[in-house]
């Protein structure tokens, strides 16, 4: 295990968090120190590497092929050790160590923001023109604390990780927002505005839209999650 112990005085107990890349971070408590903390360590290291190995299985495989809405790509091994990415005829062909995340992760970002560009602005004015609703701009940002937001200017920004959810989320996510544009609050006109542009759908697409976080997972790439 690749650990770190950090020390932390506003800390009130030992922590042992797990990092996506597998690295175990350790933090001590303000009247701890490191020799108790390599105990702690010890004690619960049985279940520390059991949620390694989960964390592991959750990757993305090298070879496979995954599916955004509109492109496919593969993982490969980076070739001496450097990473690329390479689109060719919609499919993005990623050169990258999938042990190590972080740059996999922001060639697959790129791609959803290129996604995003093209696809959510059209959804935003099909929404516009089948409700008669308007808007003073539509921004697309990396926002992974939430899905979208709209102003008191009714200025819309919606996160490009909006185009990891099935298609009929990402409309229930734009349907918010523009609902804001009649309402700023969440009152209960708002939620009665929003229920009847979903169909009465409201309660159990908000329900669906739980499993999702704004974050690039494997699973989010499978055919049944984009189709759902």
């Amino acid at each position: 295990m690749k650990v770190i112990f950090n020390k932390n005085n506003r800390a009130k107990r030992y922590i042992i968090k797990i990092k996506e890349d597998g690295l175990v971070i350790v933090t001590i408590p303000r009247f701890g120190n490191e020799k108790q903390a390599y105990i702690f360590l010890q004690e619960h290291k049985d279940s520390i590497q059991q949620k390694i190995k989960e964390k592991e299985s959750v990757n993305f495989k090298y070879g496979k092929i995954y599916k955004t809405h509109f492109h496919q790509f593969s993982i490969h091994p980076p070739i001496n050790e450097k990473t690329n990415a390479r689109l060719l005829n919609h499919h993005l062909k990623i050169n990258a160590d999938v042990d190590q995340p972080e740059k996999l992760k922001s060639y697959l970002l790129l791609l959803l923001k290129k996604e995003a560009k093209f696809y959510l602005h059209q959804r935003v004015q099909h929404w516009c023109n089948q409700f008669n609703l308007s808007y003073n701009g539509l921004k697309i940002n990396s926002a992974k604390t939430r899905w979208g937001s709209c102003s008191s200017s009714n200025h819309i920004n919606l996160s490009a990780y909006l185009m990891i959810l099935p298609k009929v989320l990402i409309d229930y996510i734009i349907l918010h927002e523009l609902a804001h544009t009649k309402h700023k609050n969440h009152s209960q006109n708002f939620y009665q505005l929003l229920n009847f542009w979903v169909n009465g759908q409201h309660l159990k697409l908000n329900q669906t839209l739980k499993n999702y976080h704004p974050e690039i997972r494997p699973e989010y790439f499978e055919i049944v999650n984009l189709d759902a």
